[in-house]
């Protein structure tokens, strides 16, 4: 799963670049780490924002993360989508809140492999940060 989830997350996000640039949206995309369960996961997140009216956008947010422990490797898998909602900034930062949802697939692999599904809802506040002049 890691060795093709990884390389369709890099593509779909070279192939929506030109697309949000164009449509005045914003795309996100970099390393994660987690800790969960006493385990230390790698992983990516990439996210797709764009604009609709004023201060309302529309999110799209994948992310992955897997390792082991114990013998036992757990790929997760969350790809979630919502609305977002930027309140008035100043110069340096924009805050913003957005609700997401979406689903949430674990897989458990050793001696037996086993399958979790299950629906994820998540409200965030937040705070975009403007470096340079733009």
């Amino acid at each position: 799963m890691a060795r093709t989830a990884r390389p369709a997350a890099l593509a779909l996000l070279c192939l929506v670049l030109p697309a949000a640039a164009r449509a005045g949206g914003d795309v996100f995309g970099g390393y994660s780490f987690e800790r969960a369960d006493a385990r230390n996961r790698h992983g990516w997140n990439v996210s797709l924002g764009v604009g609709l009216s004023g201060p309302l956008a529309l999110e799209a947010d994948g992310s992955g993360h897997y390792g082991s422990k114990d013998g036992v490797d757990r790929d997760q898998l969350t790809l979630m989508g919502g609305a977002r909602f930027s309140l008035p900034g100043g110069a340096k930062a924009a805050p913003f809140v957005h609700a997401l949802a979406g689903l949430l697939r674990v897989l458990f692999q050793g001696r037996t492999g086993t399958t979790s599904r299950a629906m994820r809802c998540r409200v965030l506040v937040g705070a975009a940060l403007r470096f340079g002049a733009r």
